[in-house]
């Protein structure tokens, strides 16, 4: 038995590796148990289940689900779901039009101040996948807005394009979605969304998301401190949940990589 990452992203969102090179690196890496969780699509997790598959690792079917809470926008990973199943698929187009929406609104507000930024120009722009990041950041350095990638996030606050407006579904909705079409809902990596102290009132955020439908937490995380995740743990263990872990990596447009958590299969809990 060898270790679980069950949160990856690929070309087919904003990482920069191929399903090939995804697989490669869990076999490099010693990762025995592997799901793709590619932002609000199916596709890459699809792409990677046969290689995985043959390349004799234990693979669960995922997708990482934007999903609103207590004013906030929340990551909600689900896994073992029918990607066939209608409601799931029109949830998700909803939520990757929301998602994408956002940059054509940061760009009509970004318009004014950056002559060089042209509508038509950037729909004829050519996303690379291998560069990693979202079509929108790589625009953003093509035409000399920015000169990294991650720089580019910057002005979706800046000119109050958030995810809290963008239109997603709430916890609820979604995992009557994901329940509904047989699969199971993890928060995804607490530390991120709640903050990276393991005090009572990031415990309470945590339990509230699990009230409002989240049926496990992605326990083991690269930026979880020990005391968080041994709290996380404590916690979903007590009440039966779901127990995951991810290292969310997303090839050259992150610094994380595949298995880095080194999390025993046999703690998984899913």
């Amino acid at each position: 038995m060898g270790y679980a990452d069950l949160h990856i992203h690929t070309t087919f969102s904003d990482g920069s590796l191929t399903p090939e090179a995804v697989v490669a690196r869990a076999v490099q890496n010693g990762v025995t148990m592997l799901a793709v969780c590619d932002h609000n699509v199916t596709g890459g997790s699809l792409a990677v289940e046969p290689l995985a598959r043959a390349a004799g690792l234990r693979f669960v079917r995922g997708v990482e689900i934007d999903a609103l809470y207590a004013g906030r926008d929340v990551h909600m990973l689900a896994y073992g779901a029918d990607f066939d199943d209608a409601a799931l698929t029109a949830l998700l187009r909803h939520e990757r039009w929301a998602l994408d929406h956002m940059s054509e609104v940061l760009l009509e507000r970004m318009k004014p101040d950056y002559p060089a930024l042209d509508f038509d120009d950037y729909l004829a722009f050519p996303h690379d996948p291998a560069a990693g990041g979202w079509k929108m950041l790589q625009y953003l350095m093509a035409r000399g807005v920015t000169s990294a990638p991650h720089d580019g996030r910057l002005f979706y606050p800046r000119y109050g394009v958030t995810y809290e407006d963008a239109g997603f579904e709430s916890i609820g909705e979604v995992a009557r979605i994901v329940h509904a079409a047989g699969g199971a809902l993890i928060l995804a990596h607490p530390g991120e969304v709640f903050g990276r102290v393991a005090d009572d009132a990031f415990m309470t955020l945590v339990e509230e998301a699990v009230h409002a439908g989240a049926d496990g937490i992605e326990c083991f995380y690269p930026t979880h401190p020990k005391e968080m995740t041994e709290r996380l743990l404590a916690f979903a263990r007590g009440h039966g949940l779901k127990i995951t872990a991810g290292c969310d990596c997303h090839g050259v447009f992150g610094d994380t990589d595949i298995g880095q958590t080194q999390t025993d299969e046999g703690l998984i809990v899913l």
